[in-house]
């Protein structure tokens, strides 16, 4: 992590002036072992915190100046998993001598003046407009600049940005597993009788993706794992506070003797990365197609409370715009899923708003009626009600069919699809859960009894049922104690020479950090906090 990041002598990390996160190391290990994180094989776990940033049978091997992935420009790292999760505010009180104590963590605030919070009545062009210019402006911000190229980890060294989080544990299935060069994982592929615009007929092209969640989404994150110790994991804890964002950046393998002329993603970015399913075979070069943005606003709490919006690279701004993650032209958005709308004949919908102007390679690609999903998307459904079945059943761990309950997209021979175009609320206590599906098959069974909402994060859901419906175990269990013991040590030696030290010492201490030590417990009046956090706090 940046020097300038002051962490305390318990390894949490001071996110803020007034949040406090967990720690994440800037020098990962590695660690042996079996395909899903167990035992032992052929197997590679690296750790750079609580949880595993990727396993790999096939991990990235550096040359001599430390590069992993010569196919793209300067000296590329394996991937790190963003996980100094936000704690919260911490609450301190004084004990009867006075000395400040970390008593617990209060969560943080909702965002009240995101820029998208001008924009409250989306039926309005103008408001729509300002809505999707001020998330875009939002996810791109610093996230977007060279060097960074939405390296969340690079990204979160920096004391002033914005930060990002992943989820953690997508490690469960060998062809969904986050790989570990970009850390992105397996999406729907691109159907050439879907893509007739710009693509040419024959197999299906890959597509992968990653997500990012804003301190917002990563306190939650943090809230559902709050410990290496998995039997921690808490899905009941995933309530997103108003003001949460959430992006996800989507590629598309890039074959050009698929692409018909024009070609829309001829200069778009491109990374090369592992294909989890055939990880001894060279990386593959993907290609941006598609960026989908989320946010948690309370304007909409009469509909489901999230507004998601879908942008996609745009080949038409090059070369006027240098930065091609800054390429974005809106698909369109959507704040509701139109319950009252039951057809399929594409018609006017009152909580979607699909772009005309959009670029003209991903025109005709809709969802239901004419909602709203991406290029890489399936039509039978629409963003909003693909993520409502976000849940999980923890009757049923060890089940991991079971566990889902649901099917996120309507079966094909579901004659009443409806059920998954509700309006599902999620406010402050979380989202509604969706319902199940017996047996595979319509009608759905819209009773929530047992049922615990993942609140709209399908990634959430893949990282819950990786711990208990594949019952993956933590490969990073032994480095994440290893680090909690040192800490916990180097807190004891600290507070046993600070009270050693004459009056006025733990100011000088505290003056003289940059040259001494990044390490120092949180102090509220700039005295040294002189106990570790209670455990039941410490993550």
């Amino acid at each position: 992590m940046d020097r300038s990041a002051i962490r305390n002598s318990t390894g949490v990390l001071l996110c803020s002036l007034l949040v406090a996160c967990r720690w994440q190391s800037s020098t990962p290990t590695t660690e042996p072992t079996g395909q899903f994180g167990g035992g032992t094989g052929a197997y590679t776990a690296q750790c750079s915190g609580d949880f595993p940033d990727w396993i790999s049978d096939h991990p990235p091997q550096a040359d001599a100046s430390g590069d992993v992935n010569p196919n793209e420009p300067g000296v590329q790292k394996s991937f790190q998993l963003a996980q100094a999760y936000p704690l919260g505010v911490p609450v301190i009180t004084n004990d009867a001598q006075g000395q400040p104590h970390i008593t617990s963590w209060n969560p943080p605030a909702a965002e009240t003046n995101g820029p998208w919070r001008t924009f409250s009545n989306l039926s309005i062009p103008a408001q729509r407009d300002g809505y999707l210019a001020a998330l875009k402006t939002y996810i791109l911000q610093g996230m977007s600049d060279p060097g960074i190229d939405f390296d969340a980890t690079k990204n979160n060294s920096n004391w002033a940005s914005r930060k990002w989080y992943h989820v953690p544990m997508m490690t469960a299935s060998a062809s969904a597993r986050r790989e570990p060069y970009h850390g992105v994982t397996n999406e729907r592929p691109l159907n050439p009788s879907e893509q007739t615009h710009w693509l040419t007929s024959g197999g299906n092209l890959r597509a992968v993706a990653i997500g990012y969640y804003n301190s917002l989404g990563g306190y939650t994150i943090g809230q559902v794992f709050p410990s290496y110790d998995l039997t921690q994991t808490q899905p009941s804890a995933a309530h997103f506070i108003d003001g949460t964002v959430v992006f996800k950046l989507l590629f598309a393998e890039y074959v050009p003797s698929r692409i018909q002329a024009p070609d829309p993603l001829a200069h778009a970015p491109r990374w090369f990365v592992q294909v989890p399913a055939n990880s001894a075979a060279p990386p593959i070069e993907v290609r941006l197609l598609q960026v989908d943005v989320a946010v948690k606003d309370d304007h909409f709490s009469s509909t489901t409370g999230w507004v998601f919006a879908t942008y996609a690279y745009d080949e038409r701004l090059w070369p006027a715009e240098g930065n091609g993650w800054r390429r974005l032209t809106p698909i369109g958005m959507q704040w509701g899923n139109d319950p009252t709308v039951t057809g399929t004949a594409i018609t006017t919908l009152q909580e979607s708003w699909i772009n005309p102007d959009m670029p003209p390679a991903f025109r005709d690609h809709v969802g239901r009626a004419g909602r709203l999903i991406g290029p890489v998307d399936n039509p039978r459904s629409s963003c909003l009600s693909c993520h409502s079945t976000a849940q999980v059943d923890m009757a049923q761990t060890g089940n991991v069919t079971g566990m889902f309950a649901t099917q996120a997209i309507p079966p094909t021979a579901c004659s009443t699809p409806m059920a998954w175009f509700r309006n599902l609320p999620s406010g402050p206590s979380g989202g509604t859960a969706f319902g199940r599906l017996p047996g595979g098959n319509c009608p759905v069974d819209v009773a929530t009894t047992g049922l615990t909402s993942l609140d709209y994060s399908l990634q959430l859901q893949v990282g819950v049922i990786s711990v208990f419906g594949f019952q993956n175990p933590n490969p990073c269990a032994s480095h994440a104690q290893a680090h909690y013991a040192a800490t916990n040590a180097m807190a004891l030696r600290r507070n046993q020479e600070q009270l050693r030290q004459p009056p006025g010492r733990e100011q000088q201490f505290l003056r003289e950090l940059p040259a001494q030590s990044q390490r120092v417990q949180i102090t509220r009046d700039g005295r040294l906090l002189r106990e570790e956090i209670p455990p039941q706090h410490r993550r």
